[in-house]
């Protein structure tokens, strides 16, 4: 896997992104409030083998404007990071596919957790390590580990 850090494909004829954000210091409790402090958003595009990290809440607007005119939106809890993501630019009203919202849909009943942990777990037979995501919460700068995790997050 190979992360670039704060740069956008040159190509943009995708059909679909992955989208993914990682805040600082948020508080237990109000993760879904916009608090806390902008560590990066994460993107992966179809056919491109590398990940994208974007992590100056400055560079999201230029994020949005190049995203826009691609179809199809993945998200684990879109409402979380659009939320969040409005803090720092306009978000156009687009198609979004949101994995936590189909798989409550399909499987609600059968299974009691939906995280992305979970379903790595059900459909890929991975055991995600998400310790790493617990930094997130006493930290201000990302680490190696933390931008690794982030990047592992959106695959």
């Amino acid at each position: 896997m190979n992360i670039i850090h704060n740069e956008l494909p040159a190509e943009k004829n995708y059909s679909h992104v992955v989208l993914d954000i990682e805040m600082f210091n948020q508080q237990d409790g109000k993760l879904h409030r916009p608090t806390g402090k902008f560590a990066c958003l994460s993107l992966k595009f179809n056919g491109d083998d590398n990940v994208y990290q974007i992590n100056s809440a400055g560079y999201i607007q230029k994020v949005m404007d190049f995203i826009r005119d691609i179809p199809i939106w993945i998200l684990q809890k879109a409402t979380y990071d659009l939320r969040h993501l409005r803090r720092w630019a306009a978000i156009p009203r687009h198609f979004v596919w949101d994995t936590l919202l189909v798989e409550k849909v399909m499987w609600g009943g059968y299974y009691v957790s939906f995280s992305l942990k979970d379903m790595a777990r059900r459909y890929l037979g991975i055991q995600m390590d998400k310790s790493a995501r617990d930094a997130f919460s006493s930290e201000n700068i990302m680490s190696e580990d933390m931008k690794h995790y982030a990047a592992y997050d959106i695959l």
